[in-house]
């Protein structure tokens, strides 16, 4: 009985969400149903294309990770005890929607061990799948992939979904499976690096796991784009369920480069010009100069978006978020599109308001999401 009267305390727990030019930290504790964001930092790595190819330069991360974390810890000690949530980019951690069908010979109830043959059909059947194609586009074999989520999304009986395969009736079953992966490889230096900090990672998460999980958002319909550095995401949600994953490797760092190349200044300054132009800090003569300049940048990004999304039912709501998204060639290129901000996120507190650009948006996604396993 008086253990009742004593409240669990919580733990902080750290977020690193690793992009393609930059890693977010957050420090966040669970608080009443809530998460209170408790400190946060952004290091952007010194060179672009720090992930590239096969490889990825592991100082200039372990580099960046370290001074995102001293902004946040103080003390050393107290950051070997904290769990660790991690994002990882799109074209290192990958995310894929697979579909297979499963017919069969008769219509009785699915018994439970009947399901559990159809679902260890339909896993295998998937794995090979993305593993021959994954093969076949980047030369990796399948020995070489390392699954970090492979689960069954959503299930058709006769056209119709149902929430469980034991028990129902039908001949043909319509199966779609998520499955998220790396190269061993990335894998092993990814896990090389966070050893070497003392750190322990609880769980690699991929936005395509969150979008999933219909628990971890507030909408049924509608498109879901994601504008990072090098790569730009579209994830499509249907009727309560997520029905595709989309990428192509056209993002921020490209209208970056353009203003870098174009008005002859580095690649940082060109970054942080842009980051004014994006949050209206700039006179109306040099935005309507930065336009001009932006303007051949708008139309290929908006090319490669309508090549992606071509052929999707997608609803008339779009929402976009990352670092890049307040970009008014962004916002211009998709109507009726609505920028998620931090503030919009439900049980998220941020006591002094420090978290306010769309580009965090990833970051607190993985903290809901992963908050439950540690």
């Amino acid at each position: 009985m008086r253990f009742s009267l004593f409240k669990k305390r919580e733990k902080p727990f750290l977020v690193l969400d690793i992009g393609t030019e930059a890693i977010k930290a957050l420090l966040l504790k669970k608080e009443n149903n809530k998460l209170i964001v408790l400190n946060h930092s952004i290091q952007y790595f010194k060179k672009y294309s720090v992930f590239e190819g096969n490889d990825f330069e592991t100082e200039f991360i372990r580099k960046a990770i370290l001074k995102s974390l001293e902004k946040i810890f103080k003390e050393k000690k107290k950051l070997k005890k904290t769990p660790v949530l991690i994002g990882l980019p799109a074209n290192v951690l990958r995310a894929k929607i697979v579909s297979q069908l499963f017919e069969r010979d008769k219509e009785s109830k699915i018994s439970k061990s009947e399901e559990r043959f159809i679902i260890k059909e339909v896993l295998s059947k998937s794995k090979k799948q993305i593993s021959y194609k994954f093969a076949e586009e980047y030369g990796i074999l399948a020995n070489d992939i390392r699954w970090t989520n492979f689960k069954i999304a959503e299930v058709k009986v006769n056209g119709y979904p149902i929430s469980d395969i034991y028990g129902c009736q039908g001949k043909d079953l319509e199966v779609n499976v998520l499955a998220v992966f790396l190269t061993k490889d990335y894998f092993e230096k990814i896990q090389r690096v966070f050893r070497s900090l003392d750190l322990k990672v609880s769980k690699i998460i991929h936005l395509g796991e969150i979008f999933q999980d219909s628990f971890s958002r507030e909408v049924k319909n509608g498109l879901f784009i994601d504008v990072g550095g090098e790569i730009t995401q579209a994830f499509l949600i249907e009727n309560n369920n997520l029905k595709q994953i989309k990428e192509f490797e056209f993002g921020g760092q490209e209208f970056s480069q353009e203003l870098s190349e174009t008005l002859g200044i580095d690649q940082e300054s060109a970054r942080i010009l842009k980051e004014e132009y994006a949050n209206n800090l700039l006179t109306e003569q040099v935005k309507l100069k930065i336009k001009g300049i932006l303007f051949s940048e708008k139309k290929i990004w908006q090319q490669y978006l309508e090549n992606t999304i071509k052929g999707t039912k997608a609803s008339s709501e779009a929402w976009i978020f990352g670092g890049s998204s307040l970009l008014p060639e962004i916002r211009e290129s998709i109507r009726r599109a609505k920028i998620i901000y931090p503030k919009s996120l439900k049980n998220i507190k941020d006591p002094i308001k420090s978290l306010k650009s769309p580009q965090y948006i990833t970051s607190l996604l993985i903290a809901r999401y992963g908050q439950e396993i540690l």
